[in-house]
């Protein structure tokens, strides 16, 4: 059971991830579909095959988010740990993709800390997001300071 609900809690970790519509003031947005094995497959020929390209990078975490999003009992433990290693290869390659950032440190704000989540990490990364993305670095540790907080944005750590 308690795996279960680790494997729920770095869902809702992938946050970030998800485009589309904005859901109202409240709501949590629908999850995206859950790519298929195929997808991801393509999506790792892609990263093997043009293992500098950042946006070949981005897009394989992408799925992963979208996979654990989609199916948390299955995909959750299966990608997480790949999901920010793949992102942190993403920084590695483009340091000012704010994407990238934004999405480790989601990822590190919102797991529990069994899964690799801690709010020092993520302030540590929203922090170098700020050095070059000042409104973005500013508004995602505005997100993690109301975290510390217990404010409205989560639960406090």
């Amino acid at each position: 059971m308690k795996k279960i609900l680790l494997i729920c809690l770095i869902v809702f970790a992938v946050a970030p991830f998800h485009a589309g519509e904005k859901p109202a003031q409240g709501e949590r947005p629908a999850p995206p579909p859950e790519p298929t094995l195929e997808e991801i497959q393509a999506a790792k020929a892609e990263v093997r095959d043009n293992p500098n390209d950042p946006d070949a990078h981005m897009k394989l975490a992408v799925l992963f988010s979208h996979a654990m999003r989609a199916n948390p009992m299955v995909n959750g433990a299966l990608y997480a740990d790949t999901t920010v290693a793949t992102l942190k290869k993403v920084i590695q390659l483009d340091p000012q993709r704010s994407e990238a950032y934004i999405g480790l440190a989601q990822f590190y704000l919102n797991a529990p800390p069994r899964a690799g989540g801690s709010i020092d990490k993520a302030e540590e990364v929203a922090q170098q997001l700020a050095e070059f993305d000042e409104e973005q670095g500013k508004r995602l540790l505005a997100k993690i300071e109301a975290r510390k907080n217990g404010g409205s944005s989560g639960r406090p750590q």
